[in-house]
């Protein structure tokens, strides 16, 4: 709501409250970017899954994470959500996780795809009838 300008931050839970403050200090710095698609279901035809990215905009795939801890799955994640945005036109972009309980920390996994497309090639071997 809040990236949409129809956020009333009164409505707001303490708990959250740290939470969005360092998304609001993290977004502070990327205001510029033009959003794209905020949190949209998006489909990939051609490799026949779909997926909900937090946020794509003209320079990144963003990632929002309340914990501290994110692991690698959050890279192929990031793949993932990469092969969904070229299938809507948009060219390859970094995925970048911003941990919000971290003061916005962020990691940047690059643009990198081709472990997705392993994972998805090997899933589409396995399932197949021949």
């Amino acid at each position: 709501y809040y990236l949409e300008g129809r956020l009333d931050e009164s409505t707001i839970d303490i708990e959250v409250k740290p939470y969005f403050d360092s998304f609001v200090t993290y977004w502070s710095k990327h205001k510029d970017e033009k959003i794209l698609f905020l949190e949209k279901p998006l489909p990939s035809i051609d490799w026949s899954f779909a997926g909900t990215p937090d946020l794509i905009t003209d320079r990144a795939i963003y990632d929002w994470k309340t914990s501290k801890n994110h692991d690698k799955v959050a890279d192929l994640q990031g793949q993932a959500y990469k092969t969904i945005a070229l299938a809507h036109g948009i060219p390859s972009l970094p995925f970048i996780v911003v941990q919000l309980q971290d003061e916005g920390k962020e990691t940047n996994y690059g643009d990198r795809m081709d472990d997705w497309c392993n994972v998805m090639g090997l899933y589409k071997w396995r399932t197949s009838k021949n």
